[in-house]
């Protein structure tokens, strides 16, 4: 009521429990180091979605260096659905180390993401860490012998440190090698030889 004895009503209902935010983000360990053409597939463990109270989970990928620039979300609607992150070179950088976090929160805006900016409901997990490995470019030069007419072939490895050591593989080769040159041979003139070299992260050129 005013003071010129104007009334105005309004009936309000309330639930039987306050809302109780308890965001179970889970955590995630370790790092994944990925070949060219290779997706990190991810999974917070103990991650919790409840949503009966409106919540949903969302992995987002970024640099360490600027956090609030989010590069990749994935949005997924149970606890053990993985997200899956690939290299993306128009905003990425190869040998970079990124960062990949799980939150979860209520989605207050209905575009099926946490609101980040409500600290008290939303929660992010522990990261994990991804590294994205340029392109492994092996090339050849066959050098003739002149005096017993054999060939020596000279493989030369980049896109990876001075100090990598790698295996290679081929016509009767099996061995390994530190640096980006190595030496092989003698080889017989008149025939075809393949070689494969692998790096120490697995990733393989032919």
């Amino acid at each position: 009521s005013d003071g010129a004895l104007c009334d105005e009503f309004i009936t309000v209902t309330l639930a039987p429990n306050c809302p109780v935010c308890n965001p179970m983000p889970g955590a995630m360990t370790g790092s994944q180091t990925l070949c060219v053409g290779q997706s990190a597939s991810v999974v917070s463990n103990g991650l919790e979605i409840h949503t009966e109270d409106g919540e949903v989970a969302t992995y987002v990928l970024f640099n360490p260096a600027n956090p609030n620039n989010i590069l990749q979300s994935v949005n997924v609607t149970s606890a053990a659905q993985a997200a899956v992150f690939t290299f993306d070179d128009a905003n990425m950088d190869y040998n970079t180390t990124y960062s990949v976090v799980a939150y979860v929160g209520p989605d207050e805006n209905g575009d099926n993401l946490p609101d980040l900016d409500n600290a008290e409901c939303t929660a992010a997990s522990t990261p994990t860490q991804l590294t994205f490995l340029p392109p492994l470019v092996l090339a050849s030069e066959a050098i003739c012998n002149d005096i017993d007419q054999t060939y020596t072939v000279v493989l030369t490895v980049t896109g990876r440190d001075a100090d990598e050591t790698y295996e290679v593989m081929g016509t009767n080769t099996n061995a390994s090698f530190t640096g980006p040159v190595s030496i092989w041979g003698p080889y017989q003139g008149g025939s075809t030889y393949q070689f494969m070299v692998t790096d120490e992260n697995g990733c393989t050129s032919n």
